[in-house]
């Protein structure tokens, strides 16, 4: 019986072992270290994401050993034009948001995600709210809707970066109430909070974890959550949908790799980081930060992007920014 527990034992942790390095041995990469480039500058969500994704990968066997490097400057541009001119042999990936689909469709980037780059795997999803100054005379985004209707386009003045996650936010809740409604451009998010602070502006965008602060101490007031249901980190805030407008929006974080990577690259890779999101330690770690596994294969995730694509496409296009082919 001894004998036959420890073969037992040996051959369930030899199991394990092989389970964990499995993906390594699929393919045979000419590189010593993956390249994983941060499509921002260190600190932000995505530099985050990318580090915390790439650590996990590694722990669970990932070889040759990812390594990040940021590239944030032209707001991301550069990160994209670098991975286009990557070979595409599985050494060099991307990790990014909605950005290198709005750097396109503002023409700040010819490189369309979808089409010249092969997407690899959504893997998480961080879902932003509206926030408003607490001076404002509503409490959701229903009430503003209903008061710039009532009041004209600049009764509301909205900061976001123009172009950017946050000015597409705004679009699509104003476009969802069939309204207009001003925006002022800041370059950083620390700036659109200041301002709205000071009452400067009266909406912005801003993530429901780090709202919450500001919200519990009644220094700002979040109109809803754009995503199917309410934030654990504002569960008092009412969703979108909820007050009658169906918008929902995320920072929804993936990778990409060089267009024409071989199948069996991307699958290593769809194996390796499906394997990431399914990591326990690794989910709480990130819901702790309210960001959410929604973890997408190659193909699922190429659809995903062609079908947001065309919808903040037509949103451009309605304001006269749209700047793709």
């Amino acid at each position: 019986m001894r004998t036959l527990l420890t073969t037992a034992a040996t051959a369930a942790f030899c199991t394990a072992i092989v389970g964990m390095v499995a993906p390594a041995a699929a393919v045979d990469f000419p590189c010593r270290n993956i390249k994983v480039i941060a499509q921002a500058n260190a600190g932000g969500s995505t530099d985050l994401g990318a580090r915390m994704t790439s650590e996990m990968a590694n722990k669970l066997g990932a070889k040759p050993k990812l390594q990040v490097v940021n590239m944030g400057a032209q707001g991301g541009a550069e990160a994209m034009a670098y991975l286009q001119d990557s070979k595409p042999d599985g050494c060099t990936l991307m990790y990014g948001h909605w950005n290198p689909t709005l750097l396109y469709i503002t023409g700040r980037s010819k490189i369309h995600p979808a089409k010249d780059f092969e997407p690899v795997a959504l893997i998480s999803t961080s879902p932003r709210a509206i926030g408003a100054a607490k001076e404002v005379p509503y409490n959701n985004i229903a009430e503003m809707i209903d008061y710039v209707k009532a009041n004209g386009s600049d009764s509301v003045v909205a900061g976001a970066t123009l172009g950017a996650t946050s000015h597409f936010e705004i679009l699509l809740v104003a476009k969802a109430g069939g309204v207009k409604i001003k925006t002022v451009s800041y370059n950083h998010s620390r700036e659109r909070l200041t301002a709205l602070l000071a009452n400067n502006i009266q909406l912005g965008d801003m993530g429901a974890l780090a709202a919450g602060g500001y919200i519990k101490k009644g220094q700002l007031k979040a109109l809803g959550v754009l995503a199917a249901k309410r934030s654990p980190a504002l569960p008092d805030v009412p969703t979108a949908k909820e007050v009658g407008y169906d918008v929902q929006f995320a920072l929804d974080h993936g990778f990409y790799a060089p267009k024409g990577t071989p199948k069996a690259v991307i699958d290593y890779y769809v194996d390796l980081f499906g394997k990431v999101t399914k990591d326990a330690g690794f989910i709480k770690k990130n819901q702790v930060k309210d960001v959410h596994m929604r973890f997408m294969p190659s193909g699922e995730y190429k659809a995903f992007l062609m079908k947001n694509f065309e919808e903040l496409k037509a949103i451009a296009i309605d304001i006269g920014i749209y700047e793709g082919k």
